[in-house]
């Protein structure tokens, strides 16, 4: 998504739409919404079957990440972003080591 971003930023619209369609179809929200926003302006960069294809790979990519933890834990809140401190990642003052909350 950050690519995109990056080169729509530096006016190159037809590599940008390249680099949201592929992180729309991981499943990117935002990239959805600017490759949608994009299409709709008319400007050739993205086509109607290239929106079409990102469409049902987002949604594809979205539905095989759902599970129940996941949503348990939108759920409870804790789906929240973490930051890098320089010793290890940081979630709401709890450390993350290896992937799980330690102590």
């Amino acid at each position: 998504h950050n690519l995109g971003c990056i080169e729509g930023n530096n006016g190159r619209r037809k590599r940008a739409a390249k680099h949201l369609l592929i992180s729309a179809s991981l499943g990117d929200d935002l990239s959805l919404k600017l490759i949608r926003e994009e299409y709709a302006t008319g400007r050739g960069h993205v086509s109607k079957e290239d929106f079409a294809s990102a469409l049902r790979a987002h949604q594809a990519a979205v539905a095989a990440m759902k599970s129940p933890e996941r949503d348990l834990a939108e759920a409870d809140g804790r789906n929240t972003c973490v930051a890098w401190d320089g010793s290890g990642l940081v979630e709401d003052g709890v450390a993350v080591v290896d992937g799980s909350l330690g102590q």
